[in-house]
């Protein structure tokens, strides 16, 4: 999974599974954006836009 995140243009997570919040932040690239409504990532600090429900773009 980490290959597929790594290599996407855009990354949505549409289930909370455990996969997703064992994704660290040198599994993105910076030039990604990633649409997360479940927050799971939200306590990684992300080099890429960052989209979640409820929250602020980062």
């Amino acid at each position: 999974m980490r290959n597929c995140v790594h290599d996407g243009e855009i990354v949505f997570i549409a289930v909370p599974w455990s996969e997703f919040s064992e994704l660290e932040p040198e599994d993105f690239n910076e030039a990604q954006i990633i649409i997360d409504p479940w927050r799971v990532l939200r306590n990684k600090k992300l080099p890429c836009k960052y989209v979640a429900y409820g929250l602020k773009w980062k």
